[in-house]
């Protein structure tokens, strides 16, 4: 395979790894494997991996199997009896309004005639999508270790800020911090195959040039490599066309494509900004905005 076809098949690569992008599998968020870590010592974050032949059942087994684990950290047969209440909350944050659900679990858990009781709050849940027939769940719960937890607000959030825009100056590294490690691969990978095609396409094109100064007298042979000259010229610069058009669509998307769901952390202290159910003039229920504190 000589160096026009090499080149001819790195930008072929390039525009199917582009072509690929749209279809990326949701993205892993980043709790998963990698707890946070509480600001106080009356809980911890767990995370709870549940198997079931449909989502709804494996998200079922999480709060059981988060009581059985923790029961048999004391040693024995559980009886688990659970009680659960949902809440919303709502943080503006950046110019987004972010919505987070909770699911505070009470749960109550007999072992060896002794009740012990089980205080959790449900931060997260993610599927995983199908594993040997079986739909993998996963769930990120605040864990109380004390009988009074302090559990710390939590929110989940989709936005990373300036960071990614500056990284994406290496393209690819922008979306690799954003969770995205397929795209920023791919967009990484398309830089490079443009960039080395660039490269060998000029190297072509010298070498040609080099044929036409060496071959004077020959009229033919001067146009056959002129003609070579100039079509290297074209691909090399299709090459750095593209590369670039790789580049600039790396940074517009290391700041505008959502990144990998991950947990912000914080005691709550401080103010958040929600929306609360209000009367309006003549009687009409409306919403109103609320600052709490």
């Amino acid at each position: 395979m000589n160096r026009q076809s090499i080149c001819t098949l790195l930008l072929t690569m390039a525009a199917t790894l582009l072509l690929q992008l749209p279809a990326e599998a949701e993205k892993k968020p980043r709790w998963v494997g990698n707890t946070p870590q509480a600001t106080n010592a009356t809980y911890r974050f767990i995370e709870v991996v549940t198997y079931g032949t449909t989502a709804a059942e494996a998200a079922g087994k999480a709060m059981q199997q988060l009581a059985t684990d923790q029961a048999l950290r004391q040693a024995v047969s559980v009886n688990v009896q659970t009680g659960m209440l949902t809440t919303t909350r709502q943080q503006l944050t950046g110019g987004r309004l972010d919505e987070t659900e909770h699911t505070t679990l009470d749960v109550k858990v007999s072992v060896s005639g002794k009740d012990i009781h089980l205080q959790a709050r449900q931060v997260d849940q993610w599927n995983a999508g199908l594993h040997s027939g079986s739909v993998e769940m996963h769930t990120l719960y605040q864990v109380a270790v004390t009988d009074r937890p302090r559990f710390d607000r939590t929110q989940l959030t989709t936005a990373y800020g300036a960071a990614p825009v500056a990284m994406s100056i290496v393209p690819g590294l922008g979306q690799w911090y954003k969770g995205s490690r397929v795209k920023g691969a791919l967009l990484f990978g398309g830089v490079a195959a443009c960039g080395v095609g660039a490269l060998l396409f000029e190297n072509q094109r010298k070498s040609n040039m080099d044929k036409v100064a060496q071959n004077g007298g020959n009229l033919q042979l001067i146009k056959h490599y002129s003609d070579q000259a100039n079509s290297n010229k074209t691909l090399r610069n299709v090459c750095l066309g593209a590369g670039a058009a790789i580049w600039l669509y790396n940074i517009i998307d290391a700041a505008t494509a959502q990144g990998a769901r991950r947990v912000l952390v914080g005691t709550d202290r401080g103010g958040t900004l929600s929306l609360q159910p209000t009367m309006m003039p003549g009687g009409q229920p409306g919403l109103q905005l609320a600052w709490g504190f």
